[in-house]
């Protein structure tokens, strides 16, 4: 019987999810001169890395900014921004953007990752989740501690599943289709809580670090719009979780190294 990891490669359907989006709905711009021009930020260090002519949308706040990457190779450097509605509660989407320069001061929006967006949790605590039953909702169905790595052409997606894996997904952007294509998809045991690394005597560098156990090539190079965050989390609690923790004892390989 094939393993699921071998399967899910050859049913690529289990990442497909068409987002059928209605033109009103939030996205970023880049600045008209007859059109007001939301640059509104979550204090200063931030409103000045927000590049002149980036326009996010209305009711939004800019949260973060990169502006040290180059997606095409054309020597410029894009700029990504991640914007939010605020205040924020629990249930608040944050969105991500990709804006490319043409010069100095002119950035066209490239894309708004939307398929990746994520719900901004107060606590994640079981205590206050229980109590909050709509965060409780919202970390079952979202994977909360996805985090996106911009460097040049290529977009790293990574989260956390069950049981202290986790693993990662690597697009890179092909310049004839123009857009960002899915490579490979690595698990990872690692970024361990503080308790865990000093109970299970492991080596410290897991609390930030990770060991690779094994990658996966796609028999499909799907595009960043078709994929699913949610499925990802779905499929890594049911079926990758059980199949890691079978195959590879974590604790061996994170265990410190005998003198």
């Amino acid at each position: 019987m094939k393993t699921y990891l071998n399967a899910m490669m050859n049913n690529t359907n289990v990442f497909l999810l068409w987002f059928l989006i209605p033109s009103w709905c939030c996205i970023a711009q880049t600045a008209d001169k007859n059109e007001i021009c939301n640059r509104n930020a979550v204090d200063k260090s931030i409103a000045r890395l927000l590049q002149e002519g980036i326009c996010i949308p209305e009711g939004h706040t800019a949260e973060k900014v990169i502006k040290d990457f180059d997606f095409n190779g054309d020597g410029k450097f894009d700029v990504a921004v991640r914007y939010a509605r605020y205040p924020l509660e629990d249930g608040s989407m944050r969105y991500d953007a990709i804006f490319e320069q043409v010069s100095d001061t002119i950035f066209n929006l490239k894309k708004e990752l939307r398929s990746l967006a994520v719900p901004f949790i107060e606590v994640l605590s079981a205590s206050y989740r229980e109590s909050h039953p709509k965060a409780d909702s919202l970390v079952k169905i979202y994977p909360i501690t996805r985090k996106i790595i911009f460097s040049a052409d290529s977009l790293f997606i990574k989260h956390k599943i069950p049981d202290d894996f986790g693993k990662t997904y690597l697009f890179i952007y092909d310049k004839i289709k123009d857009n960002w294509y899915l490579q490979n998809i690595r698990y990872w045991f690692g970024e361990l809580p503080l308790w865990l690394v000093r109970n299970a005597d492991l080596r410290e560098e897991l609390l930030y670090g990770r060991i690779y156990l094994e990658e996966k090539i796609p028999d499909k190079q799907i595009s960043i719009d078709e994929f699913d965050l949610i499925e990802s989390k779905r499929i890594a609690d049911i079926e990758e979780s059980p199949y890691l923790v079978n195959k590879y004892d974590v604790f061996e390989l994170g265990a410190k190294k005998q003198k």
